[in-house]
């Protein structure tokens, strides 16, 4: 199971992060992945990441989970 939190648009370390978990985990089950918000908002590349996680996401439900950080919270509509 592995927890990534703060991307904040860094498309690298996404891909950093599931290149090391894949790695880490081969022979083995597929990695899970939680994900701990602040997908976007500072860095340059926050739609990539969110789609990239969304990607995720639709490849397999059961692997990944998102939860949203301040973030991601503070760019949502309110009504």
């Amino acid at each position: 199971l592995w927890f990534v939190g703060d991307l904040h648009g860094d498309l690298l370390a996404l891909e950093a992060a599931l290149a090391l978990a894949a790695a880490e985990s081969a022979g083995g089950p597929a990695p899970r992945f939680v994900f701990l918000g602040d997908l976007f908002d500072d860095g340059g590349h926050g739609l990539e990441v969110l789609l990239r996680v969304f990607e995720l996401l639709a490849a397999d439900p059961a692997r990944a989970c998102v939860l949203a950080g301040n973030h991601d919270e503070a760019l949502g509509w309110d009504g």
